[in-house]
């Protein structure tokens, strides 16, 4: 089994790392340039804040702008990509010195925003920023999850030794 770990992640390394690191930072580069990955202004909302109805980004969001319908697209297309690199590559083995769970945990945050911004029909369907008993709204919440699975994702990528 290690023989075979070993093998996956050498011929990762020449395809699937390389893909994959350069389509998250020009994911994450587009998102931060649109100001989408604001987790300190809770008024300027971030990407997530497409999650609420118009009453609750109004209210908890007026600074949010919206992407509009071009830029969402060129974010979608980026997204799939994305989702079929995860998915599909047979090479989707976790570098030598990640954490297992934790890589394919971030891989499946990264996944699960790719299927959301994909879906259009999960644009503005609640209008509870909470969830029961918390106190950080939803769109921070999800937004630090997805910085925090980008950063380990590129960083495991980038100090992996081969």
């Amino acid at each position: 089994l290690k023989k075979f770990i070993k093998q996956k992640r050498a011929e990762a390394f020449f395809g699937f790392y390389a893909k994959l690191s350069l389509r998250l930072k020009t994911l994450q580069s587009m998102l931060l340039d649109g100001n989408l990955l604001n987790v300190s202004d809770i008024e300027a909302g971030n990407i997530y804040s497409l999650i609420y109805s118009a009453d609750i980004i109004q209210n908890i969001c007026p600074k949010f702008k919206c992407p509009n319908d071009d830029q969402l697209d060129v974010y979608i297309s980026i997204t799939k990509e994305i989702k079929k690199l995860l998915l599909e590559s047979d090479n989707n083995v976790y570098p030598d010195g990640a954490e297992r769970e934790k890589w394919y945990e971030s891989q499946y945050v990264v996944l699960s925003f790719c299927e959301f911004l994909e879906n259009k029909n999960g644009y503005k369907f609640t209008n509870k920023p909470y969830k029961n008993g918390e106190t950080e709204y939803k769109h921070i919440k999800k937004c630090k999850l997805l910085i925090e699975s980008l950063k380990y994702i590129l960083e495991t990528i980038n100090n992996a030794n081969y």
